[in-house]
């Protein structure tokens, strides 16, 4: 359920034009414990910065995230705290015969920046 290879901190991010960028972190706990942190800037009035809690799970060559809170806040908003359904299922990436480097999500590559 919880293969210490995958525990760790998982990070990505992507700068646009101007404003816009794209970070997202994902540390994994040997507990099954998890964070999703996703930051997102469209331009300079309009943001989101969320960090979603929940728990991990390694099935196969996949590991999903399932979120039961959040904290964080939209465009000029003050931070808040709501409930979380967000659900995300990760590919692993590994390079032949090694140990995982990444996880990714649709065109979104997450490498694995320690364990």
């Amino acid at each position: 359920k919880h293969p210490p290879d995958l525990v760790g901190r998982y990070h990505f991010y992507e700068k646009g034009e101007d404003w816009q960028s794209d970070s997202r972190d994902l540390t994994l706990e040997p507990d099954g414990d998890a964070i999703y942190h996703i930051s997102e800037v469209w331009d300079r009035d309009t943001d989101s910065d969320w960090k979603h809690r929940g728990t991990w799970e390694a099935s196969g060559d996949s590991v999903t995230f399932q979120a039961t809170g959040a904290t964080g806040k939209e465009n000029y908003n003050s931070d808040s705290t709501r409930a979380s359904s967000l659900i995300v299922k990760f590919a692993r990436m590994s390079l032949s015969g090694s140990d995982v480097v990444g996880l990714a999500v649709g065109n979104i590559a997450l490498r694995k920046v320690s364990s």
